[in-house]
């Protein structure tokens, strides 16, 4: 599966992103087609707010390079938290990735490259 087969929703709000999420977690029970929100633009409270709700499940994937990504199980099956940062510690992305496992992990590769994740974030 490729980035353009998947559903990409970027979120305003926290309303959007619960909305979105449930729609895309009820069609993936049915496609198990993967889908991304980017919640990057909600503010901390409505961030707090959705982790509050997906809680943290067992598995949690760490990678540091040029990038680092950290990746949290969330308490529902299927749901993942990823952030993406900079060297820097700034947060580039801030996503709920609905499926298996998160579509991210494809990419870890990548992220000693940066001309590499950026190709890859310009074509979601």
């Amino acid at each position: 599966m490729t980035i353009d087969e998947q559903l990409f929703f970027r979120a305003d709000n926290l309303n959007q992103a619960i909305q979105q999420l449930t729609i895309f977690h009820n069609s993936y029970v049915d496609t198990q087609q993967q889908q991304i929100i980017d919640i990057s633009h909600l503010s901390e409270t409505e961030t707090n707010k959705i982790n509050e709700i997906l809680g943290e499940g067992e598995i949690s994937i760490k990678v540091t390079g040029f990038f680092s990504v950290s990746i949290q199980e969330s308490i529902y099956a299927g749901i993942w938290r990823t952030h993406i940062y900079e060297k820097t510690d700034q947060r580039l992305y801030d996503l709920i990735e609905i499926g298996h496992f998160p579509d991210v992990t494809r990419f870890i590769d990548h992220f000693s490259d940066p001309d590499d994740l950026t190709a890859i974030a310009n074509s979601a």
